[in-house]
């Protein structure tokens, strides 16, 4: 994958891979080739959408008339975070509980 390619064409992409998979007729060097392929598909999908997610809030921040403007990077340090401290709370649960993340 070089260059910068667009969220819709990585969707794609992504599909094609699940299908790929469904079809079951490839060796583990091609499956392993095809899921690092698809994490960082994955992955970049992940980051578009942070990025169209931030830039509605800034839009509905500015139609109720804020004016404070926050910058990406701080948004994205925050959002690791939390999911550090909700994947953290998650191993300090009972076994028990941990059933229904399965």
């Amino acid at each position: 994958m070089s260059g910068k390619i667009k969220f819709e064409t990585a969707l794609k992409k992504i599909e094609e891979i699940v299908r790929e998979f469904e079809n079951e007729k490839m060796t583990l060097d091609e499956l392993t080739k095809k899921y690092e392929e698809g994490m960082k598909l994955i992955s970049l999908c992940d980051d578009e959408l942070s990025k169209a997610e931030n830039k509605i809030e800034m839009l509905i921040d500015a139609k109720k008339g804020k004016k404070s403007r926050v910058r990406f990077k701080d948004i994205k340090e925050t959002k690791n975070t939390r999911q550090n401290t909700s994947i953290k709370s998650e191993k300090n649960r009972p076994a028990e509980d941990m059933k229904d993340l399965y």
